[in-house]
């Protein structure tokens, strides 16, 4: 028998609150929604999603729909001048970069315990009527990232294996990928291309066997909604980090580390609602941030309210204390970011014995050391002379340390924002408006140096 508190009242009220939303209302029917491989667990099982377009792109595939998808897809991805597939096409999966930069047809099956070297999910290869080579390569992810310029290797493995032909790459995601090491991947999505492609296919192929029309539609319900998921990641963020409903989230996961256990049946005044919607509470309460990250955020939130200027470095569904951003001028800047590491940037980072925000332009391990010394160089000259008018004053002997191999992190700028608590716990930021502007002078002056001093390519 679970001790019941006010405090358990006060929950049961919150989640009563939080599930009449709207905003809830639209997240459950996406988290709820049915398809059978959400029942296999295997929804976001990147290597399941990666077969299965291969399969609809083979031709020959016991789908039935000989290439009516792949022609559908070339037509989504290269537009109207896409060659049509004839019979001489050939479809391979999982290619393996070998240590000597080849791609190669791996001899161990595909699986959990095989190694995590570089694959190639796809590689399309055709010939046209009139006999000409064409090839398609695919990299697809679902909710893993570009490993540190994995697109890069294959551009020089694709290179040596297709030295006359012009192959088409795409990097097939959920979502727009930000900052890919290659341009020469054209950005494909999953709910856009593959599903349009799918679409399209199952409406010109009347005739198909009905176990793989039910199955296909249900794939295809299945893309359609990871990417909505993916568009509504950040409206979950929202909703579980607002000021109405974050308390009650974290009351919640205290709550469920108390008791061994929550039944619908149980005494607790908030049982049945939490069982009833478990799905979609649990999605809330594993994003929701604690109130100092909620208080970060909120600010932060205010000052890059313009997004046109502004790139934020850490995703909005992130429930750390310290988020880091940029000017997006600054990305034009040699050396600012090299193999998925940012070298300089800001960071804004919650102080709880300090009582403050304190916000700082950064240089921080982990980045390529080598970079981050010639951009101090190029801020300060050779001999590392500090340039007050431009409000960068670091401490001279740790700037001159961290050149020259200390490797410890260095503030090149600091401002504060002091908050304080209020009698109902939350926090409260002070005299925010002032603290913008001064924010703001700054980084025009910040922005001075990196666009006069850095727009020339790094030696």
């Amino acid at each position: 028998m679970h001790a019941i508190s006010d405090l358990d009242h006060t929950l049961a009220a919150n989640l009563d609150a939080l599930v009449k939303d709207d905003a809830f209302a639209l997240l459950s029917k996406e988290l709820n929604r049915f398809t059978p491989f959400r029942v296999l667990r295997v929804e976001r099982y990147e290597l399941r999603h990666t077969n299965t377009l291969a399969w609809l792109l083979d031709p020959f595939g016991s789908h039935g729909m000989g290439p009516a998808f792949l022609d559908r897809f070339l037509e989504q991805v290269l537009g109207s001048h896409a060659p049509l597939a004839s019979p001489l096409v050939e479809i391979r999966t999982e290619l393996v970069l070998s240590p000597s930069g080849k791609l190669v047809e791996d001899s161990e099956p595909p699986g959990d315990d095989v190694n995590t070297r570089d694959r190639l999910d796809i590689l399309v290869e055709g010939r046209t009527a009139d006999r000409r080579t064409w090839v398609l390569a695919i990299e697809a992810k679902i909710d893993s990232q570009e490993g540190a310029a994995q697109l890069q290797r294959y551009d020089d493995a694709l290179q040596r294996l297709f030295p006359q032909v012009d192959v088409a790459k795409c990097y097939l995601t959920l979502g727009p990928a930000e900052n890919v090491s290659s341009p020469h991947w054209r950005p494909v999505y999953w709910g856009r291309h593959v599903s349009d492609a799918l679409r399209g296919a199952l409406t010109a192929c009347t005739e198909l066997d009905g176990r793989v029309r039910d199955f296909l539609e249900d794939y295809q319900a299945l893309i359609d909604g990871l990417s909505s998921q993916e568009a509504a990641g950040t409206d979950k963020a929202a909703l579980a980090n607002s000021a109405r409903y974050a308390p009650a989230l974290r009351v919640l996961n205290e709550r469920i580390k108390d008791l061994d256990g929550v039944h619908s049946w149980d005494a607790v005044p908030w049982a049945s609602t939490y069982r009833l919607h478990k799905t979609v509470l649990d999605a809330c309460r594993r994003v929701v941030r604690e109130k100092g990250a909620i208080l970060v955020w909120s600010v932060i939130d205010d000052i890059l309210e313009d997004t046109t200027r502004w790139e934020r470095i850490t995703t909005a569904s992130s429930k750390t204390l310290r988020v880091r951003f940029i000017p997006r001028s600054w990305t034009v800047v040699e050396g600012l970011k090299t193999d998925g590491q940012w070298n300089l940037f800001y960071q804004a980072e919650f102080r709880k014995t300090h009582g403050d925000i304190e916000i700082k332009l950064y240089v921080a391990p982990p980045g390529d050391a080598a970079v981050q010394k010639i951009l101090l160089q190029r801020i300060f000259g050779e001999n590392l002379q500090l340039r007050p008018a431009d409000a960068l004053t670091p401490d001279l002997k740790k700037l001159h340390d961290f050149v020259w191999g200390s490797g410890q992190s260095i503030k090149l700028w600091r401002h504060f924002i002091v908050w304080r608590e209020e009698q109902d716990g939350t926090l409260l930021a002070g005299q925010l408006d002032a603290d913008k502007r001064a924010f703001e002078q700054a980084v025009a002056r910040h922005t001075a140096v990196m666009l006069e001093g850095l727009g020339d390519p790094a030696p």
